[in-house]
């Protein structure tokens, strides 16, 4: 075999898993995970935002775990006011805990636009393309453009491992206008029947009635023995 032909057979052989993948794969292979299993993690939450001048900056940290009997707060520190903020820190907990559910939300009823060759942290990685689809609101009429990209890494077993969610969206009611602009970037690991989001990174950013505000928060997610 020639060298040109050996490198044409390579290419050939690479490019087939890329034509092959569907998002019924993704789907099937997000619906295997079904977060059963044991786990105590702990999240760190670090949210930095700016409204005009003011700057804020608070942390946070929990400990989470899921057994037989549900999802519990372990301990938290800061300590939970009430009952209610206890429940909502303990409902995004679940969240990051397995997030392939929430994966599959974003999926239905997606396009899948392009597949492409890529790399993730210098190993070989599939990248999908998917436009989501447009949930319907009745203030549809007050929008003037809507975008929503998202870019999902695949590993070599079809697992992602990591993903990009930007949107964008410009409106005006009466002569208002606003702008709103996130960005969400996650990391994934596999953690037993989980597919955990080990980071997530949120950056949000508006403007509209002569005030612009912006925020990032910064999730990090540790497997605790």
């Amino acid at each position: 075999m020639t060298r040109a032909s050996f490198l044409a057979a390579v290419a050939l052989f690479l490019a087939l898993p890329l034509h092959a993948i569907t998002l019924d794969d993704v789907r099937r292979s997000l619906g295997e995970l079904r977060g059963a299993s044991a786990i105590t993690v702990r999240i760190d939450t670090n949210d930095r935002r700016t409204e005009g001048k003011k700057n804020t900056n608070t942390t946070q940290m929990l400990v989470v775990a899921q057994d037989g009997a549900g999802v519990r707060l372990v301990r938290a520190t800061p300590p939970k006011a009430n009952k209610k903020d206890e429940e909502t820190a303990v409902g995004k907990a679940k969240e990051l805990m397995n997030f392939a559910p929430e994966l599959l939300k974003w999926l239905e009823g997606a396009t899948l636009k392009r597949v492409s060759a890529s790399s993730f942290e210098g190993n070989a990685a599939t990248l999908l393309e998917i436009v989501p689809q447009r949930e319907k609101s009745d203030n549809s009429r007050f929008v003037k453009s809507f975008a929503d990209v998202l870019l999902l890494w695949l590993g070599p077993d079809g697992r992602p491992l990591a993903a990009e969610r930007t949107q964008a969206l410009e409106a005006r009611v009466l002569l208002i206008g606003f702008k709103v602009r996130s960005k969400e970037t996650l990391r994934f690991a596999a953690a037993g029947d989980r597919l955990l989001a080990t980071k997530q990174v949120l950056d949000i950013a508006s403007s509209g009635l002569n005030k612009d505000q912006s925020g990032v928060k910064t999730t990090t997610v540790t497997v605790q023995p």
